[in-house]
């Protein structure tokens, strides 16, 4: 049987000029500052695993660290030293490089993975959106700081120059684990878990491999998700609980850009998981770190600060797109109009 038109070609819709330059924007900006990225990462790692020795060291001769168990209503916590300190100092950073190694694996093991070098929007796995939302970050915070500069504000900040530099990179890189454990998971994933008992927030009988026990760990690490009221007030409540505990040590001028990157942070431990949070910290607090640790190296401060440059540019974009779409609600898997299904990928409408 001949269907009538069935022989007659449809026009794809054409883009005007500012969609195409537009398009040519973000497509240009990420193939540059995507691959920066996934270096700066692989190098702060290893930079890393190289200082670990003589952080240990430094703790084991008398230096001390600070272990968060709350920020609320501030951080609280207590003191750890010798040995304890080197325990948890070595657990931060294997978590660290287990996060970094299993993003980069599922990376590679996606399809078209080239393609997602070159083209922004089919570049949607757990790295490729921890970058966006980085570059996003990097965006605010660093425009927000110029701002106040202009208007000739200098928030004051710890005094890090006085600081032994084992002293930093633990402060560096325990925040990055410490304060997700405390921020993302004790305040998003365990009342999850709690709610899920009442049928309140994210369902977890949907998944029809690993049962309950993975539905469980689902809920309390974070990672495919829905975006629903429950878990979007709680990704608010934990940013702006993350951000009222930088003021103690930081000042007022700090809460606004640890509130947007704790919105963030939020966002990627409910649709990405865990992981790509403590990876999104990490890769924030580093940047600050070498800037510190080379702070006497004027060629390669210019290095850094175009590369900066270079990622605000591109974070321009990811920054608009996220809050225009991010938090648009998904319907709940196991509803009567959907099926239910074993993920909640398909719901998210960023990046």
């Amino acid at each position: 049987m001949n269907y009538p038109y069935q022989d007659i070609p449809i026009k794809p819709k054409q883009k005007g000029p500012i969609e195409e330059l537009i398009d040519t924007f973000k497509t240009v900006s990420w193939s540059f500052s995507f691959p920066l990225y996934l270096i700066m990462l692989v190098f702060s790692c290893i930079l890393l695993d190289i200082l670990t020795p003589s952080v240990l060291a430094w703790g084991g001769a008398g230096g001390s660290g600070f272990v968060f168990v709350s920020i609320i209503p501030g951080p609280v916590g207590f003191p750890i030293y010798g040995a304890v300190f080197q325990m948890w100092f070595m657990f931060v950073v294997v978590c660290i490089n287990i996060c970094v190694i299993k993003a980069l694996l599922d990376f590679r093991s996606k399809i078209d993975c080239i393609k997602r070098f070159t083209m922004p929007d089919k570049a949607r796995g757990g790295i490729e959106t921890t970058a966006k939302l980085f570059f996003a970050s990097i965006f605010f915070v660093y425009g927000y700081f110029i701002i106040l500069e202009l208007f000739g504000v200098s928030p004051s900040t710890p005094d890090f120059d006085s600081m032994p530099i084992e002293e930093l990179i633990y402060g560096v890189v325990n925040a990055a684990v410490n304060e997700e454990l405390v921020s993302r998971v004790m305040l998003i994933g365990i009342p999850l878990l709690f709610l899920s008992a009442w049928n309140i927030g994210p369902r977890m009988i949907q998944y029809r491999k690993g049962g309950m026990l993975k539905a469980k760990m689902k809920l309390l690490i974070g990672g495919g998700l829905p975006l629903n009221h429950v878990t979007i007030t709680l990704i608010l409540l934990s940013a702006l609980a993350f951000a009222a505990a930088h003021i103690y040590s930081w000042d007022m001028y700090k809460f606004i850009p640890t509130m947007i990157s704790g919105t963030f942070l939020g966002y990627l431990f409910v649709t990405r998981g865990l992981h790509t949070s403590i990876i999104f910290h990490f890769s924030t607090n580093f940047i600050f770190f070498a800037a510190q640790l080379w702070d006497d190296n004027m060629t390669l401060l210019v290095i850094i600060g175009l590369i900066i440059m270079a990622w605000m540019i591109t974070g321009s974009y990811h920054f608009i797109k996220f809050w225009l779409g991010a938090f648009k609600k998904g319907k709940r898997p196991g509803s009567k109009r959907q099926k239910p299904i074993r993920s909640f990928s398909q719901e998210r409408p960023y990046p």
